[in-house]
């Protein structure tokens, strides 16, 4: 998948969202546990979401130099990724831009 956006629509959306809030790591970063995804969706629709996922976040690497870091702060280069994740791709959800968004955060952090 490329990083330039997909069209994602609204149970992705809700199975990307659902994937992170039930993750079940305890690191503390924001991620998804693969064998709880399985058991909800099947091997071939985690494969499938599990897919999305890594483009979503390869995306933030192309976002990245969009962030004016000498005017943001973590917070709001959090939010201003958000904000472009849902651009680039028409129909993902804001709590699932946010866990993406959140994703970044961490590792930027």
């Amino acid at each position: 998948m490329e990083d330039r956006g997909m069209n994602i629509d609204s149970e992705t959306s809700t199975k990307i969202q659902w994937s992170f809030d039930h993750d079940t790591s305890t690191h503390g970063m924001p991620a998804v546990t693969r064998s709880v995804m399985v058991s909800k969706y099947g091997e071939e629709e985690t494969e499938r979401l599990i897919g999305i996922i890594q483009s979503l976040i390869e995306q933030t690497n192309s976002i990245e130099p969009e962030i004016d870091w000498t005017r943001m702060n973590l917070a709001e280069g959090q939010k201003f990724m958000e904000n472009a994740l849902q651009s680039r791709n028409p129909g993902l959800s804001k709590e699932a831009a946010n866990w993406i968004a959140r994703y970044f955060s961490f590792q930027m952090r």
